[in-house]
């Protein structure tokens, strides 16, 4: 069974992938100082883990704390998967490639997997960011001025998605 774990900035979400399916995902919020305390209670009961597969943009010490329990629990050593400059179809337009979050990273590869079409990908989590990743495969990103411009465009506008209390927006596909 392998666990994949996005380490965001104020939640941790984690899925286990059992013979190429999802067997169940879950959310945990953790602190900022650490992790251990949600991996416990988590995963206390959990065996057979033979691959962890780590989107973290929480930082080193966090990411430290991760490989030790591990290491520890399931004697694994967790991948951390990092922004690039061009991977599974997707060209990354950022002049330094880590630069670009890898949760933000991975869902435009995930749009680009799944569309196969211009893709405007809106998150709406700690920090509101705009992605766009064409039907070539370049991405680009958005300033929240823009953010504005683009949610207008595709008729919302910010402040009806704030009266909604909508917390993500997932992908939505638009003409570029």
């Amino acid at each position: 069974m392998k666990l994949l774990i996005d380490i965001g900035n104020t939640r941790v979400k984690f899925a286990f992938l059992e013979s190429g399916r999802f067997a169940d995902s879950q959310t945990f919020v953790r602190s900022k100082t650490g992790i251990k305390a949600g991996l416990n209670r988590y995963f206390k009961g959990v065996e057979g883990i033979e691959a962890v597969f780590v989107s973290n943009v929480a930082g080193d010490k966090i990411a430290k704390q991760l490989t030790e329990w591990a290491e520890k629990k399931w004697q694994v050593t967790p991948t951390f998967i990092q922004s690039e400059k061009k991977r599974f179809g997707v060209t990354n337009a950022y002049v330094e490639p880590e630069v670009l979050g890898v949760d933000r990273w991975l869902s435009l590869i995930a749009a680009r997997q799944h569309a196969r079409m211009a893709t405007c990908i809106i998150d709406c989590g700690t920090a509101i960011t705009v992605d766009i990743v064409t039907k070539y495969g370049l991405i680009s990103s958005a300033s929240p001025p823009v953010i504005i411009k683009r949610i207008r465009f595709l008729n919302c506008s910010f402040k009806s998605l704030i009266k909604r209390s909508i917390v993500a927006v997932t992908v939505y596909k638009v003409p570029v």
